[in-house]
């Protein structure tokens, strides 16, 4: 099953869904990251992919800003490591290899997450996973998301040359 076949969303679940998209507009992410834990426990999530994409795409960005809030507190890095593996679940979920499929959402939160990770560790295969998924972004030769993606591509570079000064 692909995202495209999508079932309805049961009107319990998008209900809940809801509720925690409006506390991410609102940018209450710790908040927004609970109840899209709560919604991982909902049956009918397993059987619409389109809703656990929304679901975990969702709840790894809550995670990261709630990261890039909380950072350098100590227990700080769990969030990033944790907004990563959902970021990456979500990306599963699009299927294969096929490059340049990544949604802009989704590829610049991953970017952003391996960047924090490259920051704090400095290890290179950050670095590396941050470009890949920079790579993998979808821009439908949009111009403003092309102009984006070279911002993000400075930023990585910019990374770079601080690390080696």
């Amino acid at each position: 099953m692909t995202l495209e076949q999508r079932d309805p969303v049961p009107q319990e679940l998008a209900a809940l869904m809801r509720v925690a998209d409006t506390l991410m507009e609102q940018q209450q992410f710790r908040r927004a990251a609970l109840e899209y834990r709560v919604l991982l426990h909902e049956p009918a999530l397993l059987d619409n992919p389109a809703a656990r994409y929304e679901t975990w795409a969702n709840l790894g960005a809550a995670l990261l800003y709630e990261f890039l809030e909380t950072a350098p507190h100590p227990k700080s890095d769990r969030l990033l490591d944790e907004a990563i593996k959902w970021l990456g679940k979500a990306r599963s979920l699009l299927g294969g290899n096929t490059p340049f499929n990544t949604p802009p959402a989704l590829g610049i939160n991953l970017v952003r997450a391996y960047h924090q990770q490259f920051l704090r560790s400095g290890e290179a295969r950050h670095l590396m996973a941050a470009n890949l998924a920079l790579d993998e972004i979808a821009t439908d030769d949009h111009p403003l998301m092309a102009e984006r993606l070279k911002s993000l591509r400075r930023m990585l570079i910019e990374a770079v040359r601080r690390k080696n000064h």
